[in-house]
C-alpha cells in the first residue's frame, strides 16, 4: 500500500528529529549520527512512496524552521536526483546524510542571515567560508568517519575553480 502524501503528515516530525540530531551533534553525543541516519531514512522511504508528494512539498510549503526545513528540502531534492541518476539506496545514504549536515556549523547564524537584507559583512563572509571544516569537525566528534558523507559536507561550497 502506498502511503500518498504521508510525507505531509510526518514533516513536523522529521523537522524535529533533525533538530533533536543537531543538538546531539553540538553536544558531541555519538548518538546523534544514528538521528541523522534515521532521518535519511524515513525521507528515503516517504520520497520512494509518493516523489510526487515530496517535491510537492518543497514547493508548497515555506521553510520554516529554517535550519531544519533547508536541509529536509535538499535531502529530498538531492533522493530524486541520486535515484533519477541510478544510484542504489545505500548509495545514496551518506549524499542524503551530507545534504542534512551540511550547515550544521551555521545553526547559530541562520535565522539572522536568512532575515537580512544587506550585503555579509566581512565577520559573516569569514564564518561562510569556514563553516564546512567547522561541520566536518562536528562530525567527526560523533563518529562520523564516511569519505562521502565528510567530503560532500567539506565541499559544499567549492566552486569549480576553488
Amino acid at each position: 500500500m502506498r502511503p500518498e502524501g504521508q510525507i505531509f503528515s510526518a514533516w513536523a516530525s522529521l523537522n524535529a528529529v533533525l533538530r533533536e540530531a543537531y543538538v546531539a551533534i553540538l553536544s558531541g553525543k555519538p548518538s546523534a549520527r544514528e538521528a541523522v541516519l534515521a532521518v535519511v531514512a524515513d525521507l528515503q522511504r516517504l520520497t520512494e512512496a509518493d516523489p510526487d508528494a515530496a517535491l510537492g512539498l518543497v514547493h508548497l510549503l515555506s521553510p520554516k524552521p529554517y535550519a531544519t526545513a533547508h536541509p529536509l528540502y535538499c535531502a529530498i531534492l538531492t533522493e530524486h536526483l541520486a535515484t533519477s541518476l541510478g544510484s542504489t539506496s545505500r548509495e545514496r545514504v551518506p549524499v542524503l546524510a551530507a545534504a542534512l549536515t551540511c550547515n550544521l556549523a551555521s545553526l547559530p547564524y541562520q535565522e539572522r542571515l536568512g532575515l537580512q537584507r544587506t550585503a555579509l559583512s566581512r565577520e559573516q563572509q569569514q564564518h561562510v567560508r569556514r563553516h564546512p571544516d567547522q561541520a566536518v569537525a562536528l562530525l567527526r566528534t560523533v563518529g562520523v568517519a564516511s569519505p562521502t558523507w565528510l567530503t560532500i559536507v567539506k565541499q559544499h561550497h567549492e566552486r569549480a575553480d576553488g
